[in-house]
């Protein structure tokens, strides 16, 4: 894959989820920022190939990417030969009905936990390296919700109580929130932060986490419920976690709004601990 640049100040984002609706206003708004172009990825090579790349430039040829396949996230991986310095991982599975992956693990914890988790973990290495050449804090945006609770660590995969996919999408959601805040502290552990500079004592690769906003969705409709904001409402945090010059060095947060609040699922060290444990026990 080849990205291309302009100018030696472009930076690169890639976007998960980038086909569904408020993946695309993120998309949009992320390349409205001059010194970002965007890379959208998702499963389906028909929707991509009809919404990217964009005339503008700004918006490159998507990449297909299954977030609940391990053996997707390598082969994305493997291709990548550019720098990056955006991960905004937004992609997220519902199913009414339970389902199970080729390699038979629930869609849901397949998707919305394994597959945030993996990413992190493929591509912090190439976010540090791209963060040091350019001098500032590389981003990772993980969009969870407000919607969360709910989590059973004995029987995250519904395969010895009823499946619901409510409780499923909550207890993913929560997860999410954990680990992004346990990755936000595992980077700065591995790769420290800028002993000199304008970012001075930042992070090298931050890690926070944000609910997008309450939006009609295929997604919000399989659970139930519609929504009452546009997609560019929905997108506007994300998209802002993941530019905003005052949040550079911040890591670790948990944004709604543009508000940051402390994350109760988050502050349980314990249960993100046996969480992480749970999580890298899939290999």
């Amino acid at each position: 894959m080849s990205v291309s640049h302009t100018t030696r100040t472009v930076r690169t984002a890639l976007v998960t989820g980038a086909t569904g609706v408020i993946g695309r206003a993120i998309v949009e708004g992320l390349s409205k920022v001059e010194t970002l172009q965007v890379v959208p990825t998702g499963r389906n090579p028909d929707k991509l190939s009809s919404l990217y790349p964009s005339p503008s430039g700004k918006v490159l040829r998507g990449i297909i990417l299954d977030q609940g396949s391990n053996n997707s996230i390598l082969a994305l991986t493997s291709q990548w030969n550019q720098p990056l310095h955006v991960l905004v991982i937004n992609a997220s599975a519902t199913p009414k009905k339970k389902e199970i992956t080729a390699l038979g693990i629930e869609t849901q914890w397949a998707v919305n936990v394994l597959g945030y988790h993996r990413l992190i973990k493929a591509l912090a290495p190439l976010l540090f390296q791209s963060s040091e050449k350019v001098g500032e804090p590389s981003r990772i945006v993980v969009v969870a919700s407000c919607w969360a609770g709910d989590l059973n660590l004995e029987d995250p995969e519904f395969k010895r109580r009823p499946y619901d996919n409510g409780t499923a999408y909550r207890q993913s959601k929560q997860a999410e929130r954990m680990l992004s805040h346990a990755w936000a502290i595992r980077l700065q552990e591995q790769y420290g932060t800028f002993p000199m500079g304008t970012y001075k004592g930042c992070p090298h690769v931050t890690v926070n986490a944000c609910h997008p906003g309450e939006v009609n969705t295929p997604l919000s409709n399989s659970l139930g419920f519609g929504g009452h904001e546009s997609p560019a409402d929905g997108a506007d945090t994300p998209i802002w976690v993941a530019t905003a010059k005052e949040l550079a060095c911040v890591t670790g947060g948990w944004f709604t709004y543009r508000n940051r609040s402390v994350c109760r699922f988050a502050s349980d060290t314990e249960s993100v601990r046996k969480l992480w444990d749970l999580v890298e026990s899939y290999g």
